[in-house]
């Protein structure tokens, strides 16, 4: 009976250890940090334009330097891929890099970008022509070589491309929610109601309040309040005396 229950055991735990871990309770590693819920990861640096596309520009250079068009097959081909040779050296020596400094400054800048466009597809037009030229008059291992440089070239090309096309979608997602918020604010101040003109109550009018004049005494008050001097006042006449009728007394006795 015992060994029954046993084996009964074992088949349990065997099942119980074999059953998967939940994700929520893998352990992470103690020095990994986990990133927290809702965080945009930061946005890889832009590569310069220079950076970009100075490489393939390096490689064109250097395979056009290597090749010796004079040691080729004499005719009109070799001479229009001297010419051809030329006008690549020239382009890549003044003509870009003023160019991609510009570019430098406005990564994003379309204006800055489409110059350089124009210039590389025609760049690659001409070392084309000379790709084609070797190989009908120029030795095996230089044709090579500048096929290699032509390959290098247009994969900058599209590259940049790709480029352009990335910062256009910006330009325009920018441009679009700039003209979705001043829509929407347009919006809000259209709904809003016009405020209530309140009546205009004049002010009450100011009162001044009138001062007092103080006039001067007048001329004969003033010399009638001057006592005289003594040599001016003359000795007064006496005059005769005023009898007054006094009333007699009455001489009716009350009894």
């Amino acid at each position: 009976m015992v060994q029954p229950m046993r084996v009964a055991f074992a088949l349990i735990s065997a099942a119980l250890f074999a059953l998967p871990i939940p994700i929520s309770m893998a352990q992470t590693p103690s020095g990994a940090a986990m990133p927290a819920p809702g965080t945009a990861q930061p946005a890889a640096p832009m590569v310069s334009v220079s950076a970009q596309l100075q490489p393939a520009l390096s490689s064109v250079h250097h395979s056009v330097d290597t090749i010796h068009v004079d040691k080729w097959k004499r005719g009109n081909i070799r001479d229009e891929a001297a010419q051809n040779v030329s006008q690549i050296q020239r382009d890549i020596d003044v003509t870009l890099p003023p160019m991609l400094r510009d570019a430098d400054t406005a990564p994003g800048s379309l204006s800055k970008l489409l110059p350089i466009s124009r210039n590389i597809s025609a760049l690659y037009d001409v070392l084309l022509r000379v790709v084609e030229a070797s190989r009908v008059i120029g030795p095996d291992d230089q044709v090579a070589t500048l096929q290699q440089a032509l390959v290098t070239l247009g994969n900058a090309r599209l590259a940049f491309s790709d480029r352009m096309q990335t910062s256009a979608t910006a330009m325009e997602k920018q441009v679009s929610d700039l003209r979705t918020t001043v829509q929407t604010q347009a919006a809000k101040i259209a709904a809003t109601p016009a405020p209530v003109a309140l009546p205009c109550t004049p002010p009450p009018p100011r009162t001044i309040p009138k001062k007092v004049v103080h006039k001067p005494a007048a001329a004969g008050a003033a010399t009638t309040n001057t006592k005289p001097s003594p040599s001016t006042v003359k000795p007064s006449t006496p005059s005769t005396p005023t009898t007054s009728t006094q009333p007699k007394p009455s001489t009716q006795q009350t009894h």
